[in-house]
């Protein structure tokens, strides 16, 4: 089993350029629904501590 990093890698070496780019943003899409739903934690905590 390798990680998803790792398939895109291989699989740029045998496909065209547009089916890699579809892939990264298919790869991006659970970070950007985690960054979504936890934006307000992720926020507070940048920004609270420079406020001391």
């Amino acid at each position: 089993m390798w990680t998803l990093m790792v398939f895109i890698y291989e699989f740029q070496q045998k496909h065209f350029m547009p089916m890699v780019m579809a892939s990264l943003v298919v790869a991006a899409i659970p970070t950007l629904i985690v960054f979504l739903f936890a934006q307000n934690v992720i926020l507070r905590g940048i920004i609270i501590p420079t406020y001391k």
